[in-house]
């Protein structure tokens, strides 16, 4: 246990940048060769996760990076985020949380912008 832990100390970094990044583009690139739209959406998904994931782990990592097994449980969940199952992480992150957000937030912007395009016709109609 202490070999293993050790190891990830000194080559999580490596071992992060291969498992989450290497394995994912080359399988990314291969989806986006063939004709097939259901794996391109599955690493956009994947890619979104992510993105997502990489922010909260600025924020994450300071504050639980000292405790034991955490390193083991990110690989586990990018794994998870990343395994050839229809219920994976990814697919289950972003039809539960990232799409409502992002739908919810599309839509509340596009009501602002149409009450932003009113105003700027009646404040035009009162100058004129």
């Amino acid at each position: 246990m202490v070999f293993s832990r050790m190891f990830l100390e000194t080559h999580g970094g490596t071992a992060r940048v291969l498992l989450v990044f290497l394995y994912p583009s080359y399988k990314t690139i291969n989806a986006v060769m063939t004709d097939e739209l259901e794996d391109d959406l599955m690493w956009l998904k994947y890619w979104s996760v992510l993105a997502l994931f990489s922010m909260l782990e600025l924020v994450m990592d300071p504050l639980v990076n000292h405790f034991t097994g955490y390193l083991i449980a990110k690989c586990v969940f990018l794994i998870w985020c990343m395994a050839p199952i229809d219920e994976n992480g990814s697919n289950l992150i972003f039809s539960q949380i990232i799409f409502p957000l992002v739908k919810k937030n599309f839509a509340a912007s596009r009501h602002i912008e149409a009450v932003q395009n009113s105003l700027k016709k009646h404040s035009v109609s009162f100058v004129k």
